[in-house]
């Protein structure tokens, strides 16, 4: 299980990802007054009924990391994928001194990318510093980039649970109103995925969670699902459960969580009592 500090509007949150132990979870309690229990098993979802005030299933899609190089490959959508990651590979054997795959690359470079591309994407707002350098000291957030010709064109942060879990968390590529990089973007960005399955696999990972599906044609991110299908892979259904260690902080937010820009009064008054009572049980 993974350890992460968040926030809900004015409320700090401790993350707890890929939860299988129960007792691991009450424990989270003792240091927080709000838990969100990423991705768990159902039978830890079930086990903390008595604490939670809002549970639902997400759908993500796993890629199986025992399969060999080749196996990943042929899994790849020929048309929408494979091809795409040809591509990629044509322009590098052309001139490979031009592209650049990093694990490691600067953080600001990343981060501004990212941030950039879900403000133009109206996704969510930029990331959250907290959770980034927490996620980037602790180890539990690697940045994979690729550029061109020097300039940063993708770049995709994963949480990582060895060897159980690798999870991308943030995805990014650079503004296609950029003619001179227009034509490259999409490949060198499906290589990179390709190349960090790759790279995950050796390193003896288990599995790798893209992060989120939907299989719903309406949804206004049905095609960012269609883009992680084109990877292979299968659609599971897993918990995300949000506790809270007081009952009258559970009444208040089993009504609010979604709604709390129309409650800031209630938000309000749910963050002093957090602070007047974070050290008592």
């Amino acid at each position: 299980m993974l350890l992460l500090p968040a926030r809900h509007g004015p409320v700090p949150v401790l993350q707890a990802w890929f939860a299988e132990d129960v007792t691991a979870v009450y424990g989270c309690l003792e240091r927080a007054e709000l838990v969100d229990v990423l991705q768990c098993t159902p039978a830890v979802a079930d086990a903390l009924s008595a604490v939670t005030y809002a549970r639902r299933e997400f759908e993500t899609l796993l890629i199986d990391l025992s399969q060999t190089e080749a196996e990943l490959l042929r899994a790849l959508d020929p048309k929408s994928c494979r091809y795409e990651v040809n591509k990629a590979r044509k322009l590098i054997d052309a001139s490979p001194g031009d592209v650049v795959r990093r694990w490691e690359r600067s953080e600001t470079d990343a981060k501004h990318l990212i941030d950039a591309f879900m403000v133009r994407s109206g996704y969510a707002q930029p990331t959250a510093d907290q959770l980034w350098r927490a996620g980037r000291e602790s180890g539990a957030l690697e940045i994979h980039t690729v550029s061109y010709h020097g300039r940063l064109v993708a770049a995709h942060v994963v949480l990582v649970d060895w060897p159980r879990r690798a999870r991308l968390l943030f995805s990014a590529t650079i503004d296609r109103a950029d003619v001179a990089l227009r034509s490259v973007i999409g490949p060198l960005n499906r290589w990179l995925h390709l190349e960090e399955l790759f790279e995950l696999r050796r390193r003896g990972f288990h599995e790798y969670d893209f992060g989120g599906v939907t299989t719903d044609r309406d949804s206004p991110v049905y095609a960012i699902g269609q883009f992680k299908r084109s990877f292979g892979g299968r659609i599971v259904r897993e918990p995300i459960v949000r506790i809270a260690r007081h009952a009258s902080t559970r009444a208040i937010l089993r009504g609010g969580l979604d709604a709390r820009r129309t409650l800031a009064p209630t938000w309000r008054a749910l963050t002093a009592k957090v602070g007047r009572s974070r050290s008592a049980p």
